[in-house]
């Protein structure tokens, strides 16, 4: 990066070398400041995907700076400038992530901040071991191909990616984000398919009936970890989570039913499908404001009921849709009283669920005026 800067150059002055590195450091804060603002509240969604994005990024960065001096110049201080950015999408990443990857291990029986002071510890000690181990690389390479130098550290960085990935299914983190939760619930619905509880004659589930849970140890090797790798729509790409009353009364059915249960039965949610018409096709779901984790999770689990439901229709109109829901929530009591039981039996946390969300909630009052 020096040489590609001009340091040592014969056309090079002290004023241009700052120049340049000022412009780099000051485009890696505005990223890191930027890169906050924008992703900060989507990190506790998404845990490991984020993290790894983290070590993908930083090596990308690192690249960016490292190829900057085989470019021409006029590209150099772009090329720098946009590996900085990367380095510093980095390290709010792995900041924010940190944070909770430290917790989950804390709740395995260790201290939080025993486990802190040895996660430095470790980066410490890698960061030794990278400092001699570059040493010997560069005394050994000096005299080597620029190919072979980089087909070593192609190689290099295709360890340390894959060795993050290899980390990443070892976590096995036991609270639903938006993917655990479907992937259970996939496989458990399928599951119940088998005994044809979904179809419109059959009764409601036998409490004798069990149907086991994937437990977090399983999750964690089916969940996906890098962000544009998504096969298929999964249930709950079907799912609007968090909209507001305004939004759920301009898109959705008769909502008489669902405004009685939660007057009359305190509940904390409100799920309904789509009408054909919506701007977008699916079911929403609509949180009172003090609504808990627990009620989250009851409250995705009967949209995914309901999506599951819905989609073993070609074409439904809205006629249909209200006899489909109208069925959904007689299944949904019971069916939920057995998945928490499961759930708690294959190690999950309900009360820690944070699924993600549009973020709105609403409130609403007995009295009458």
């Amino acid at each position: 990066v020096r040489g590609g800067g001009r340091v040592g150059g014969a056309d090079a002055t002290a004023i241009s070398a700052s120049i340049n590195f000022i412009i780099r450091d000051g485009a890696g804060m505005a990223a890191s400041l930027l890169f906050t603002a924008l992703s900060a509240s989507n990190f506790r969604y998404d845990v490991k995907r984020w993290r790894l994005f983290a070590d993908l990024i930083v090596d990308i960065g690192i690249t960016l700076e490292v190829a900057a001096t085989l470019v021409p110049k006029a590209l150099f201080l772009p090329m720098i400038c946009l590996g900085s950015m990367c380095k510093a999408m980095c390290g709010v990443a792995a900041g924010a992530c940190g944070g909770a990857i430290e917790l989950y291990w804390a709740e395995k029986g260790s201290d939080i901040s025993d486990i802190n002071a040895k996660f430095r510890a470790q980066n410490t000690v890698t960061g030794m071991l990278g400092l001699i181990c570059s040493g010997i690389f560069a005394h050994q390479l000096s005299a080597s191909s620029v190919q072979l130098m980089w087909c070593i550290y192609s190689l290099l960085t295709a360890l340390h990616i894959y060795a993050n990935v290899q980390c990443m299914k070892l976590l096995e983190l036991n609270s639903f984000n938006t993917n655990r939760i479907n992937i259970v619930l996939s496989d458990y619905f399928s599951h119940l398919d088998r005994f044809q509880f979904f179809d419109d004659k059959s009764q409601p589930i036998d409490h004798n009936t069990q149907v086991s849970v994937l437990s977090p140890s399983e999750v964690a090797k089916l969940e996906p970890l890098f962000f544009l790798l998504r096969r298929k729509k999964t249930l709950s790409s079907f799912v609007v989570f968090g909209v507001s009353f305004n939004n759920l009364m301009q898109s959705c059915t008769s909502l008489g039913t669902n405004l009685n249960s939660v007057f009359d039965h305190d509940q904390a949610y409100i799920v309904k499908a789509s009408r054909k018409e919506a701007k977008r096709n699916g079911v929403y779901v609509s949180l009172r404001s003090d609504a808990s984790s627990i009620d989250k999770t009851k409250a995705y689990f009967h949209a995914l009921l309901l999506t599951y439901m819905m989609q073993k229709y070609v074409a439904v109109e809205d006629a249909k849709i209200l006899e489909i829901e109208e069925r959904a929530n007689i299944l949904f009591g019971p069916l939920f009283t057995s998945f928490f039981e499961e759930s708690q039996r294959a190690g999950w946390n309900l009360s820690k669920t944070d699924v993600n969300s549009r973020g709105y909630g609403f409130t609403f009052s007995r009295e009458i005026c």
